[in-house]
């Protein structure tokens, strides 16, 4: 099976055939929530960030049943549920992650995929959006932690990476009798794409909740106006521990 057999998703190569428009399938449940649903999760009034931080962390807590990037949680996340929530409350937004994998069965009922008799890996990543204090904190914990990799874009489309390629394999499997499998890839043409829409959401999925001018309303344009949206790969797959890497970051803001 050739690899573009598998979706692509935002995680995709742009090159790949499979790649088209996000908006044709990304999030088509977050987008068709009613505007009661979504104010019951998100609240009737924002105070500033912080309640913004709040809603995140809730989220992964099982406290409110959505974002407006996510519905429902991967189930291999729930082992990373409490400490993508500590980032949360520490200001870095969660809104896509997976963990190192190293050699697990292509059957594992949490991390298998592609049928028997396989071996799959994963670099664990997290896609976040942060305020640039959080990605200068960020870049500062990089000499730290030699095997992580961040990009960040902001609305107006300017980009900044650490990587050295443009394409960072981030799932593959060994099968036998076939070549490498990469169902998904981190692009820097797809990230860059994604950011439309994941920048668009904070403002048709949330601020519209609240009237015009409302403290609450600008509490979003203010995010969307200023925040980066983030990627950070680990690319030891094997001994990597990409949230002692963020520890090392929470503890830079402020310094």
């Amino acid at each position: 099976m050739h690899w573009d057999e598998y979706p692509n998703g935002r995680w995709g190569d742009s090159r790949s055939p499979a790649f088209g428009e996000l908006t044709d399938y990304h999030l088509t449940q977050v987008h068709t929530v009613d505007e009661a649903d979504r104010k019951a999760a998100y609240g009737s009034q924002l105070s500033g960030v912080a309640d913004v931080n709040a809603l995140f962390a809730k989220f992964l807590k099982g406290e409110i049943n959505r974002l407006p990037w996510c519905t429902a949680l991967d189930v291999e996340t729930n082992a990373l549920k409490e400490s993508l929530a500590k980032l949360c409350d520490s200001g870095f937004l969660t809104i896509n992650s997976q963990p190192r994998v190293n050699a697990a069965s292509s059957t594992d009922e949490v991390h298998g995929w592609g049928g028997p008799g396989g071996v799959v890996y994963q670099k664990a990543y997290i896609e976040m959006f942060c305020s640039p204090a959080h990605l200068a904190a960020i870049k500062a914990a990089l000499p730290e932690h030699k095997s992580i990799q961040y990009s960040a874009v902001n609305t107006k489309g300017q980009y900044e990476t650490s990587a050295k390629n443009k394409v960072n394999a981030v799932t593959w499997g060994v099968f036998p009798d076939r070549e490498i499998v990469q169902p998904t890839v981190v692009d820097e043409e797809s990230f860059l794409v994604w950011k439309d829409e994941a920048f668009g959401l904070w403002l048709s999925q949330w601020k519209k909740l609240y009237e015009e001018g409302s403290s609450s309303a600008k509490v979003v344009q203010d995010i969307y106006d200023q925040y980066m949206l983030v990627t950070i790969v680990d690319n030891d797959f094997i001994n990597g521990n990409i949230f002692a890497f963020m520890d090392s970051a929470v503890a830079k803001l402020g310094k």
